[in-house]
């Protein structure tokens, strides 16, 4: 599951805190027994249920968003 938020710059859709969506990342990721990531509008992964990862580049994420 891919979520896309925009962190701190107004948007047509809502600013979320970094710590909702990872609350979020791990009540989904409990919910449908998958792992969650939760990326920023440059593909930077910023909650995950794989707190490692948290940090790194959605490579899948980086790629639509380069095309779009």
């Amino acid at each position: 599951m891919i979520l896309f938020t925009k962190i701190g710059k107004k948007s047509d859709g809502m600013i979320i805190p970094k710590k909702q969506m990872q609350k979020i990342a791990e009540e989904v990721g409990a919910m449908i027994h998958r792992n969650v990531n939760i990326m920023d509008e440059q593909g930077i992964i910023i909650a995950s249920t794989d707190r490692k990862r948290i940090g790194t580049v959605h490579a899948g994420a980086e790629e639509l968003l380069r095309k779009n």
